[in-house]
C-alpha cells in the first residue's frame, strides 16, 4: 500500500477549544464501520493501479534459453572396445563355480546296438539315377513329374489307354500333313487327286489307309480311356477339371474324325455326311441353323467340302491341341494319377520317373505304332466311285461312331434324337459335380457296392436294349415315340442307378451306374445299326415281332 496523501489522512479528533466552550462528545459507535468501508472503496482502485505499474513488461522479463537440438548438441565419439578402460574385479570377489565330483555327475548311457535306429540302404534299382538334360530324354521328362508312385508303373493303373490315344493322334496328324501335299479340296479334283495318290505315288495307298485307321483308333482309344476313368473313379476331387477337359477333347476328336469323312468325295463319303448332317435337324431350335452353317447350303456341295476341309485341317486340330495341353497340365497340377487320399502301403512309395516310366511308355508307344502299321498293310480300304447324287446307298449310314444315334433316331426323333443324347452329354460333362464324391479313385470299382452294382446295371440295360430290338426294332413293328428300345433302355438305366444309390446310400454310385448303363445302351444300338441293319433299315436277323429268332 502507498502512503496516504495529506487530504486522505483523517483529521485529529482533538481540536483547540475556545475558552469557556465545553468539549463535544465523541461520535457514536455505529458511525465507525461506515467510515471504514468508505475508505476501503477509495483505496482499492489506487492499489490495483499500483500493482499494474509494478508488473514487468515482455522486454523486461528474463529470457529462458532453449535447449539445443540433436544436430546442435556436441557429439561424443565412442571409443573402440580395446581403448576402453577395463574394470576387473579381484579374484576373491569373482563368483566361484564349483565342479561336482565324477560320482555326482549325471551319466548318459549309450544305447545298445540293437536299440539304435538302423538306416537301411535302398537297393540299386530304387535309387534315383541321373537323367538326361538335353535331347529326347529332356523333352519326355517335361511331360512327367520327377517322382511318381510305384503303382503307376504297372499296366493296371491306366491300361495304357491315354498314351495309346496320344500316339494315335500324333500318327494321324503326321500322315495328314503328308496327304495335304497331293490333296485338292474341290468337287472336281478331290476324288481324282486321291486316285492319283493311290496309283502314282509310292506307298500313297498305304499312307491313306494308315491315316484312316489311325483316326479310328484315336476315337476308339479315347472312348475306352473315358470308360476306364469312369470305372476307376478318376474324376473326383482335384481331377474334376481333368475329366471335363478330357470329355471336351473326346467330342473334339469325334468332330475332327467326322469332318474328314467328306474329303475323299466318293459315294460312301457323300452319303455318310448327308445322313450324318440330317441328324442335326432333330435338335430343337439350333439343329437347322447348325446344319446350314456346317454345309453352307441346303445340300452337300462345294461349300460343304471347303468348310469340312478347313475344320478338319485347321480349326478342330488347333482346338484339340489346346485342350490336350490343358488336359495334361491339369493332370500334373492334380498330382498325377488319381489315388485315394491317405493311401499307403505297397506301391505308394515314390520312385524316379526316369528311366522306368519313360521306358515303359516308349515300349507301349512302339507297340501301338506297330499294331497300326500291321492293320494298314492289307489293301482293305479301296477308294469308292465318284458320288452319284441320284442313287443313294441302301441303307445310307452315318460313320460308325454316329450310327448309334442314327439307330436311336429311327425309333423316335424326339426321344432318340433329342432327349437321349442330351441326357448322355449332360452326364458326360458334369459327372464330377453330379457325383458329389470327394474321395479319389485309382482302383477299378473302388466305390462301396460298385463291384456288384455296375456290372448288374450294364447287364440289365444291355438285355433290355436287346429285347427292345427284338420286339420294336423293325420299322414296321409299331413302336411309338415314347415306347421303343431307346426309352426302355433309358428307363432301365435310371431304375438300376436309383436302386443302387438308395441301397448303398451313395449318390456317387448312382451317377456311375447311370452313365455306365447309358453308354452300354449306346454300344448295343451302335452294333445293331452297323452290323444288323440291311436295306430299308430292316434288321437282317429279325423277321419281325412274334415270329421268332432265325
Amino acid at each position: 500500500m502507498g502512503k496516504r496523501s495529506r487530504r486522505e489522512r483523517p483529521r485529529a479528533e482533538t481540536t483547540r477549544r475556545a475558552p469557556g466552550v465545553e468539549p463535544s462528545p465523541p461520535p457514536a459507535a455505529e458511525e465507525k464501520p461506515a467510515a471504514e468501508a468508505q475508505v476501503a472503496r477509495e483505496e482499492k482502485p489506487a492499489a490495483e493501479a499500483q500493482v499494474a505499474e509494478e508488473k514487468p513488461t515482455a522486454e523486461e522479463r528474463p529470457r529462458v534459453e532453449e535447449k539445443p537440438t540433436a544436430e546442435e548438441r556436441p557429439r561424443v565419439e565412442e571409443k573402440p572396445a580395446e581403448e576402453r578402460p577395463r574394470v576387473e574385479k579381484p579374484a576373491e570377489e569373482r563368483p566361484r563355480v564349483e565342479v561336482k565330483p565324477a560320482e555326482e555327475r549325471p551319466r548318459v548311457e549309450a544305447k545298445r546296438a540293437e536299440e539304435r535306429p538302423r538306416v537301411e540302404a535302398k537297393p540299386a534299382e530304387e535309387r534315383p539315377r541321373a537323367v538326361a538334360s538335353h535331347g529326347l530324354g529332356a523333352f519326355l521328362l517335361h511331360l512327367h513329374p520327377r517322382l511318381v508312385r510305384r503303382r503307376t508303373l504297372t499296366l493296371r493303373a491306366t491300361l495304357g489307354l491315354g498314351l495309346a490315344t496320344l500316339v494315335s493322334l500324333g500318327l494321324v496328324t503326321l500322315t495328314g500333313l503328308l496327304l495335304l501335299v497331293h490333296y485338292v479340296p474341290s468337287v472336281e479334283r478331290a476324288h481324282a487327286s486321291l486316285q492319283e495318290l493311290e496309283t502314282l505315288v509310292p506307298l500313297g495307298a498305304f499312307l491313306r489307309r494308315l491315316h484312316r485307321y489311325s483316326g479310328h483308333a484315336a476315337v476308339l482309344f479315347a472312348l475306352l480311356h473315358l470308360a476306364r476313368a469312369l470305372l476307376w473313379g478318376a474324376y473326383r476331387g482335384a481331377h474334376r477339371r481333368v475329366w471335363l477337359l478330357g470329355a471336351l477333347l473326346l467330342l473334339t476328336t469325334l468332330a475332327t474324325s467326322y469332318s474328314g469323312y467328306l474329303l475323299p468325295w466318293d459315294q460312301d463319303a457323300y452319303w455318310t455326311v448327308t445322313v450324318g448332317s440330317s441328324l442335326f435337324r432333330y435338335l430343337p431350335f439350333v439343329g437347322e441353323p447348325l446344319r446350314d452353317l456346317m454345309l453352307g447350303a441346303s445340300e452337300v456341295g462345294q461349300p460343304a467340302l471347303t468348310r469340312f476341309f478347313v475344320l478338319h485341317v485347321v480349326a478342330l486340330p488347333a482346338l484339340g491341341l489346346l485342350l490336350l495341353v490343358l488336359h495334361l497340365f491339369r493332370l500334373r497340377r492334380a498330382g498325377g494319377l488319381a489315388r485315394a487320399p491317405g493311401a499307403a502301403g505297397p506301391g505308394e512309395e515314390l520312385v524316379p520317373a526316369a528311366p522306368e516310366l519313360v521306358r515303359r511308355e516308349l515300349a507301349l508307344s512302339l507297340l501301338v505304332l506297330l499294331g497300326l502299321l500291321l492293320v494298314a498293310l492289307p489293301e482293305s480300304l479301296p477308294l469308292g466311285p465318284a458320288p452319284d447324287l441320284a442313287r443313294p446307298d441302301n441303307p445310307p449310314k452315318a460313320p460308325w461312331f454316329f450310327v448309334g444315334l442314327q439307330e436311336l433316331v429311327s425309333y423316335s426323333a424326339s426321344f432318340g434324337g433329342v432327349l437321349f443324347p442330351l441326357l448322355l452329354a449332360g452326364l458326360l460333362l458334369f459327372l464330377p459335380w453330379l457325383d458329389g464324391g470327394e474321395r479319389g479313385g485309382g482302383e477299378p470299382l473302388a466305390e462301396r457296392g460298385a463291384a456288384l452294382a455296375i456290372p448288374a446295371a450294364t447287364a440289365l440295360v444291355a438285355a433290355t436294349a436287346i429285347l427292345g430290338l427284338r420286339w420294336w426294332g423293325d420299322p414296321q413293328a409299331g413302336a411309338s415315340s415314347w415306347l421303343n428300345p431307346a426309352s426302355l433302355a433309358a428307363l432301365a438305366a435310371l431304375g438300376v442307378a436309383l436302386l443302387a444309390a438308395l441301397r448303398h446310400r451313395s449318390r456317387a454310385l448312382g451317377a456311375q451306374a447311370l452313365l455306365a448303363g447309358l453308354l452300354v445302351a449306346l454300344l448295343v444300338f451302335t452294333l445293331a445299326g452297323w452290323f444288323w441293319r440291311g436295306p430299308d433299315w430292316a434288321l437282317l436277323w429279325h423277321p419281325g415281332p412274334g415270329r421268332g429268332l432265325p
